[in-house]
């Protein structure tokens, strides 16, 4: 993992995959303790809007 992302890791990160489940979360983000939900892009961000933005991240695929 970078090191800036272990600076600043939520403690919950919303995944959204690509419409066709292309990108995938590193499981060392698991081995860290983040709550990792990976979901459709669109699922992802309704997801992300259900949840508390001070705790959650979201990292989401565009492009397919």
């Amino acid at each position: 993992m970078s090191d800036w992302l272990s600076m600043v890791c939520p403690e919950h990160l919303i995944v959204g995959t690509g419409a066709y489940g292309q990108m995938r979360p590193d499981a060392e983000l698991r081995q860290r303790g983040v709550e990792v939900e990976a979901l459709p892009t669109d699922e992802a961000v309704r997801r992300h809007g259900e949840l508390d933005p001070r705790r959650t991240a979201a990292a989401l695929h565009l492009t397919c």
